[in-house]
């Protein structure tokens, strides 16, 4: 009989986070009964039941807020109230718990963060949940008491995916075992003759995460996406949403594209705004418009890479380097410390001036050799039996 399932690190405001979800459906949905998914806010749950009954599955929503689960890891501590709350409930009906949360045990987010990731260590293993990290990246760990911490908890999991080579390297270090991958949305490739060229129309992804960084060095961020813009009449250009949110927090790239349609004078008739993306569907139908990209966001990259568009990259992360070094592709990134905005912008524009023939290169064997090798990890487990 087909075991259940739990989910966690869906989300709906970041559709990074939903095309993972996408993903974990798409690989798992023959291999389970039932599937327990986490909604972190109210207004997620009609997003992401719709993404599910899209695929035809029989599943649950749980509830994923901080106090809920706070309150649920402190029960599942004890014997006899580990069944009070729904979440529990799910987690002791499931063999096994798919964590597609993406990063994990990053030291200078602090110490709400590392409670987070904690319990959702803590919170299955405590009611016998079998947890596996599919593809994150982990760190950077600086202190030997946080990678004692981390070391702890990770032991704790029944398979670890990391994403990147210094992800590997550094659970390596700690004496944990994981899977090096691509992220879960490149397990699937699309076939490279099916991807076409010569749209001559360049994406902008523009990062709240990002012009929050610049602020704090008085660099300004979306006068230079208007300059560049600008400055690019003969080229056609898409400026989208990559996370969606009503509030300014660091999903809001949607307010942040708002601001950026007051520099957009009617003169600049080269660029088309979209800044209402909340499905998949929609997001995905961009990037088939696409040529090349400029991003920061992670999963904006993946997708990019996935459907063929010529990613330029203003990055100060590790993983973003990771992923484009295993496709040949380091020479399209700006690694930025945020403390010159005019001289990142005008690398980016030399990069794309020079990047109109310029295509994603063949996937390589090695590529192939990975997707085999995590799917061979994946899928010959046996998830009908317990183990």
């Amino acid at each position: 009989m087909k075991k259940n399932c739990v989910i966690i690190g869906s989300s709906a405001s970041n559709l990074g986070a939903l095309l993972m979800l996408d993903e974990v459906l798409i690989n798992f949905k023959s291999k389970f009964q039932k599937f327990y998914i986490s909604v972190p806010f109210e207004k997620d749950k009609e997003i992401i039941k719709k993404l599910a009954e899209s695929h035809g599955i029989i599943f649950e929503l749980i509830e994923w807020r901080i106090t809920n689960i706070l309150i649920s890891y402190f029960l599942s501590n004890f014997l006899y109230l580990k069944k009070f709350t729904k979440t529990n409930r799910a987690f002791l009906n499931s063999e096994f718990t798919l964590d597609i949360s993406g990063i994990c045990f990053v030291e200078n987010r602090g110490l709400k963060y590392l409670i987070y990731n904690l319990i959702c260590i803590y919170l299955p293993s405590n009611t016998n949940s079998k947890i596996i990290k599919l593809p994150q990246s982990f760190g950077p760990i600086n202190s030997k008491s946080y990678m004692k911490i981390a070391s702890k908890s990770l032991k704790k999991c029944f398979l670890i995916f990391t994403r990147g080579t210094s992800s590997f390297n550094l659970l390596n270090n700690m004496g944990i075992k994981s899977t090096e991958s691509l992220d879960l949305g490149l397990l699937n490739l699309i076939d490279e003759d099916k991807i076409s060229h010569n749209k001559q129309t360049v994406g902008i992804v523009p990062s709240i995460i990002v012009k929050n960084k610049y602020k704090k060095n008085n660099q300004d961020y979306v006068s230079q996406i208007y300059k560049l813009i600008k400055n690019n009449k003969n080229k056609r250009f898409i400026v989208f949403n990559h996370t969606y949110s009503e509030k300014n927090n660091n999903f809001s790239d949607n307010l942040l594209i708002d601001e950026l349609k007051t520099y957009i004078k009617s003169d600049t008739k080269n660029v088309e705004i979209k800044n209402n993306i909340q499905n998949l569907d929609e997001l995905i139908n961009v990037y088939s418009e696409l040529d090349t990209i400029i991003t920061s966001r992670y999963h904006s990259l993946v997708l990019a890479i996935k459907h063929g568009v010529y990613p330029l990259v203003i990055g100060w992360n590790q993983k973003y380097n990771d992923l484009l070094e295993k496709f040949e592709l380091e020479n399209s990134i700006i690694n930025t410390n945020f403390k010159n905005s005019n001289n990142d912008f005008q690398n980016i524009n030399k990069l794309l001036k020079t990047s109109i023939d310029l295509r994603v290169p063949k996937f390589n064997m090695d590529i192939f050799k990975m997707n085999n090798h995590v799917k061979n990890k994946l899928f010959t487990i046996n998830y009908d039996s317990k183990i």
